[in-house]
């Protein structure tokens, strides 16, 4: 064997020794700062209180969840209110979250357990950022389940499917025992759900295109058709499901501001308009969109009618009867009533909101969906043979 191919092998030996070498080196401290971080906090003096701004990149979606001037909002929805308690509860999820496990793993791994850099393909992971107001900012990308939920569920064991690996900022990768309570990208999903409640009506009534479609009030034996004429009988059951039917009602997601460029929707030629008992005043403008509707709100406020009764409880007031306190317990419930409106009308009015294709299908029904339909005249009796 000529000199130079024996000195070319020897190099190639030693290239390859100290490539073994470099890789054993840093096997080893990546060995070394996952065993460093088990049992440790995620994310060691996290201030939870001074923290400003959570960005959330998944591979589908991307985030923004700040408060501009103290409030929580979602930047993606036009500083639309943001979920207050799901976000207290991410960030103390967060700053309580330990590695219970840690694995010796590190880049040519993170692909595989979903914990590369958001827009890495099919491998990247969720990075969870947050900054405080003296500029900190703390780091964090979710990776896969250890375990397919599926499975998991089907376990006789039981639970434990939603623990998942994690990217620490030191690049060392744990074993998160449980999501911290990180809801999808989505900014739906993160939209103050808080919404009108209306359980006890007043008045209500339906127009479309301006036109009185029908009105109910309350009456002495529970709400009543207005305009209802002798030979018209009406449906109870549907009424009651009329006064129902904003008890529970929710949005779906947020498209903008009424009128501003980009909301898809500019007119609106369905109006409900509610009173309820307490005083709350809603009026829902809503139109067909994408398959479901859009609407707006306005929230308002009117006292409700002096009860009959009432100078014979105020003179009983003056002498010191219980009448005294339930007078009292009406004022503080009416004061109540129109806190709570306010708050509503400052969060809800002018904004065009977005519904499933069933929030209003116990509303928007035509006036003769509200009678009972006659019953058929008896047959005449079959004439004898």
């Amino acid at each position: 064997m000529r000199l130079k191919q024996l000195l070319v092998l020897l190099t190639l030996a030693l290239v390859a020794a100290a490539g073994g070498v470099w890789r054993l080196w840093h096997d080893r401290q990546e060995q070394r700062a996952s065993a460093a971080a088990t049992g440790q906090l995620l994310l060691p003096g996290l201030p939870v209180n001074e923290v400003t701004t959570v960005t959330v990149t998944a591979p589908e979606a991307t985030l923004t969840l700040h408060r501009p001037a103290g409030q929580w909002t979602v930047a993606e929805r036009q500083d639309y209110p943001a979920d207050f308690a799901a976000i207290s509860r991410l960030l103390l999820a967060l700053a309580e979250a330990k590695a219970t496990q840690t694995v010796a793993a590190g880049p040519a791994h993170y692909a595989r357990l979903k914990l590369a850099d958001p827009g890495s393909g099919d491998g990247a992971g969720t990075r969870l950022g947050l900054r405080t107001e003296a500029g900190q900012e703390f780091t964090l990308i979710l990776g896969k389940p250890l375990r397919d939920p599926e499975q998991a569920e089907a376990d006789s064991l039981g639970g434990g499917w939603d623990a998942r690996y994690v990217r620490l900022p030191t690049g060392a990768v744990a074993v998160l025992a449980s999501d911290p309570g990180l809801r999808p990208a989505a900014p739906a999903a993160w939209l103050d759900p808080d919404f009108v409640k209306i359980t006890d009506l007043r008045t209500a009534r339906l127009e479309k295109a301006g036109q009185l479609q029908w009105e109910l009030r309350q009456g002495k034996d529970g709400l009543e058709l207005a305009g209802r004429q002798p030979a018209e009988t009406a449906d109870a059951a549907k009424l009651q499901t009329i006064a129902n039917a904003l008890a529970w009602i929710r949005f779906s997601d947020v498209l903008g501001r009424a009128g501003a460029a980009g909301v898809p929707v500019k007119e609106f030629p369905w109006r409900y308009t509610v009173t309820a008992v307490d005083g709350t005043t809603v009026a829902i403008a809503a139109a067909e969109h994408a398959g479901g509707w859009a609407a707006t709100v306005a929230v308002g406020f009117t006292s409700p009618p002096v009860a009959e009764s009432a100078p014979a409880a105020t003179a009983a007031a003056k002498a010191g009867t219980p009448a005294e306190a339930k007078a009292k317990a009406a004022a503080e419930a009416t004061a109540t009533a129109a806190t709570r409106a306010a708050e509503l009308a400052r969060k809800l009015d002018g904004w065009v909101f977005s519904f499933d294709k069933y929030a209003f299908e116990n509303l928007l029904i035509p006036r003769d969906a509200l009678l009972k339909k006659p019953e058929p005249a008896p047959a005449p009796p079959a004439a004898k043979p």
